[in-house]
This record gives structure tokens, C-alpha cells and sequence, in this order.
């Protein structure tokens, strides 16, 4: 045809058209990765092993335990200071004592036998009656003891103040003048009729009062007679510097009423542990010559 050979202006020859080239599919390349092995376990004493677990389970728990020992402690320790602060009459914590109310109407649920709440019953009776001797026993010790040093502080005085046997005597005068006051303070009327322990104890305190312990009395009269006696063996004199054997006077008789009552008040004090013995030799010291 005479057609077959022309190009029509716009198209492309059929040799000139694209061609479409198939487009293979991109695949992505994977780098192959090794097998993972499975996760090991730590060993039994490294952190996270069951031996250290356990280990560590058990300190915690010995921990806890001793925390709260150490606040039992505290606390018991706290409760004993209480009481020991109460004294020995604190009351005390003590278990629980049934009646027989109650033990019958254990004995009526069945939970006991009669024979256990006799039993019982007889038992606190028994621990009652102990007690309470026990009780007694402690108070008969305690007066047997205070009894037992009345009588020998008074036996002290009556070994280095023997005058006090004496009626009349300086001592014996005194130690009267100090019952009778102590006898107005206590408000007590009839001496005679108090006990002979009662007795006892206002006399050792008038004894203490008017002389001071006994131990100073005697160590104060032990003193007084060793000056006494070098006194009376020697009487210094200034003129001729002889030696007479003539007795010194009593000072104490030569001193006035307002002296006398100065060195009474004194006395009471304690001044003058020795009393009037004391008071003499301090009246009888003379300074000693100075001898060419």
C-alpha cells in the first residue's frame, strides 16, 4: 500500500518506541546472625545466685531479729529502772488469780475437771500463806536488826560516858534535860508506859543529841584525861619556875551566869563535842613560858 511506508508527523516509529525493560525485584541482603546462646546462670555465690539469695535472705532476717531484741532489751531495761525507782513496795506484774466463780464455769463448759480447779485453788492458797510468812519473817529481821544496833550504840555511850549511871552526875543530869526534850517534841506524855524498844530508841537519841557519836566522845574524853593528868601532876608557875603539886581549880565553877550560858549554847552545837570536859580544858590552856 502506498501508505505503508509513510511516518505520520508526531509518531514514533515502531522502532524507535520504548521498549520497557522488566525491573527485577530488589531484594534486601540480610547478614546472617550467629545463633544466640541461651542466658547462663550466675554462679551460686555471685549476686543473683540461689546460694547468695539464700545467704542474703538470712542476714536480713538475722538483722530484723536483732533490731527488735535490741528494743526488747531497751524496754525491759526501761520497766526495770521503773520498778527499781518505785522502791521495793512497787507493785509488780503478776499473773492473773482465778476465782471459783470462774474455775466453775470452766469446770461447767468442760474445759477443766473439778479436780484441776481444787487443785488450783489449793495451790494459791498454799502460795498466799507463804508469802505472807515470808513477809513477816523479813519484818521480825528488820526490828531484830534496828533492835539489835539501839543496844549497842547505847552500850557505846555507857562504855565511855560511865556516869551516865550515875544519877546526879554532869552526864547523867544532861542526858535527862535532852530525853525530856525530845519527849515534848515526840508529843509523848507517859514515858513509863511506851514499849521498852521505844524506850530504847528516844534514849540513844538524846544520847547523840547532847554528846555527838559515840566514837567522837571517846576519842574527845581519851584527849581530855592525858591533859588532865599531866595538869594535876605539874602546875607551872612564872616567879620561880618550880613545880607545885597543887590540884587545879575547877574553871567552869569561877565563870559567870552569862558565861556559862555561851559555852551551854555551844555545847548544843557541838562546838565542844566533849561537853563540859572540853570547855575545862580549854580554860585551863595557858601558854607556856618562854624560858631564857
Amino acid at each position: 500500500m502506498a501508505d505503508e511506508g509513510l511516518t505520520l508527523t508526531g509518531e514514533t516509529p515502531p522502532s524507535e518506541q520504548a521498549v520497557e525493560t522488566p525491573v527485577e525485584p530488589q531484594v534486601e541482603s540480610k547478614e546472617a546472625t550467629p545463633p544466640q546462646e541461651p542466658p547462663q546462670e550466675p554462679h551460686p555465690l555471685e549476686p543473683g545466685g540461689d546460694r547468695f539469695k539464700e545467704v542474703w535472705a538470712r542476714a536480713k532476717t538475722a538483722e530484723a531479729d536483732r533490731d527488735r531484741w535490741k528494743e526488747d532489751a531497751i524496754r525491759k531495761d526501761e520497766r526495770l529502772k521503773t520498778l527499781e525507782t518505785l522502791g521495793s513496795n512497787a507493785v509488780k506484774p503478776t499473773e492473773p488469780e482465778y476465782g471459783w466463780d470462774q474455775l466453775q464455769k470452766w469446770v461447767d463448759d468442760g474445759k477443766i475437771t473439778m479436780g484441776q480447779a481444787l487443785g488450783y485453788r489449793e495451790q494459791k492458797v498454799a502460795e498466799r500463806a507463804t508469802h505472807e510468812a515470808e513477809e513477816r519473817l523479813k519484818k521480825h529481821a528488820a526490828v531484830a536488826q534496828q533492835h539489835s544496833f539501839v543496844d549497842g550504840e547505847l552500850s557505846k555511850y555507857l562504855t565511855v560516858l560511865p556516869a551516865l549511871r550515875t544519877p546526879g552526875s554532869e552526864d547523867h543530869t544532861r542526858a535527862e534535860q535532852e530525853l525530856a526534850y525530845w519527849l515534848q517534841v515526840e508529843g509523848v506524855s507517859n514515858y513509863r508506859a511506851l514499849p521498852i524498844e521505844e524506850r530504847k530508841r528516844l534514849e540513844l537519841k538524846a544520847m547523840r543529841s547532847a554528846f555527838g557519836a559515840p566514837d567522837a566522845v571517846a576519842s574527845a574524853r581519851s584527849s581530855e584525861r592525858e591533859a588532865r593528868t599531866n595538869r594535876e601532876a605539874f602546875v607551872e608557875t612564872t616567879t620561880t619556875g618550880s613545880k607545885s603539886s597543887t590540884p587545879a581549880k575547877d574553871p567552869v565553877k569561877s565563870l559567870s551566869a552569862r558565861e556559862r550560858e555561851h559555852y551551854d549554847r555551844m555545847i548544843k552545837k557541838g562546838r565542844y563535842p566533849g561537853g563540859w570536859d572540853d570547855v575545862r580544858a580549854e580554860l585551863n590552856w595557858q601558854r607556856k613560858p618562854i624560858k631564857a
